[in-house]
């Protein structure tokens, strides 16, 4: 009976943390930020401004100072990342995960060593 007791407290409790959070979401259509940033130059602008105006002396100098890496990205981009988005959360789909979450995880300890199959 305890065991019922309990599910129905927190299933009380899920629906209550999810009418109190309802008025704050964001309505369709609705902006997050109304007025907009404010204006006056970016700092990617002030940067983009500040590295055209350096001399070719000037711009080795500053790459010598950069991981090769980030030379690279800065001729090339960064390197596209797939990511699957599967539509519009809802409150109750993030407080499901949010919930459910630490019973899914698996510790390093449970864990198997990977084997080598090579």
């Amino acid at each position: 009976m305890s065991d019922e007791l309990t599910t129905q407290q927190q299933s009380n409790s899920r629906e209550a943390r999810i009418e109190r959070l309802r008025p704050y979401q964001f309505k369709p259509g609705q902006s997050g930020n109304p007025n907009g940033r404010k204006g006056g130059e970016s700092l990617k602008e002030y940067a983009k401004r500040m590295l055209s105006a350096m001399t070719d002396e000037e711009r080795q100098e500053y790459f010598k100072g950069l991981p090769k890496d980030k030379i690279w990205e800065m001729a090339e981009g960064k390197p596209t990342q797939g990511l699957e988005h599967s539509g519009k959360l809802t409150i109750e789909q993030v407080l499901d995960e949010i919930e459910n979450e630490p019973a899914s995880r698996q510790t390093v300890e449970n864990k198997e060593p990977l084997q080598n199959q090579g």
